[in-house]
């Protein structure tokens, strides 16, 4: 029973996004605090489920397929959640930014179609160095974002070139997210062609 453990911390994000993204598009701060603290939840599931995988020895395809799967689910949420959010002053970075998750939103889908050929052919596709640091400027960028904005709702506090930090952010997690499906979709198609 217990190697199941990590499987299940992998499906909590699934609903954790549901309730994240639920309530972070409510106007209420409070909505806003408990958005943030179920998309941190689903950051700790994230580093908790591969821990114990690891430790059990329980790691498995299905594991090594929804593991990835939830994470995007969990970052284009947020992504789409900052985007949406009309307390956010864009200006002239709105149509940039779209830009940016849009090409964020393809290379997660089209990763995603690829673990799922890999996995139905025994082959799967193990993540990068590359995939691991845009995850992590991912996640990074999201948090300063909801931060951000709470503390604004809360405090009243100006935070001056707040949206811009973001925006750079977005922007980066953009470019790495370009590199490593590219680096991804070259390490497939030289497999195929060996």
């Amino acid at each position: 029973m217990r190697r199941y453990i990590p499987n299940v911390l992998t499906s909590l994000r699934f609903p954790l996004t549901g309730l994240f993204l639920f309530g972070w598009l409510q106007a209420e701060v409070a909505w806003h605090i408990a958005a943030t603290a179920a998309f941190l939840v689903g950051m700790l599931t994230d580093m908790l489920d591969g821990i114990i995988a690891r430790r059990m020895g329980s790691e498995s395809q299905v594991g090594s397929f929804l593991d990835p799967l939830a994470d995007k689910v969990l970052v284009i949420a947020g992504f789409y959640a900052i985007y949406a959010t009309p307390e956010f002053d864009w200006d002239g970075w709105r149509p940039w930014i779209l830009i940016a998750i849009v090409l964020i939103f393809m290379r997660e889908f089209g990763i995603t179609v690829l673990r799922t050929v890999k996995v139905r052919r025994d082959r799967p596709l193990i993540t990068s160095g590359w995939g691991k640091l845009k995850t992590t400027v991912q996640m990074f960028t999201l948090i300063i974002a909801f931060a951000g904005l709470i503390a604004r709702e809360l405090a009243g506090i100006a935070l001056p070139q707040f949206e811009t930090l973001v925006a750079i952010g977005v922007f980066v997690s953009a470019v790495l997210a370009t590199v490593s499906g590219s680096l991804y979709l070259r390490v497939t198609l030289r497999s195929r062609t060996a």
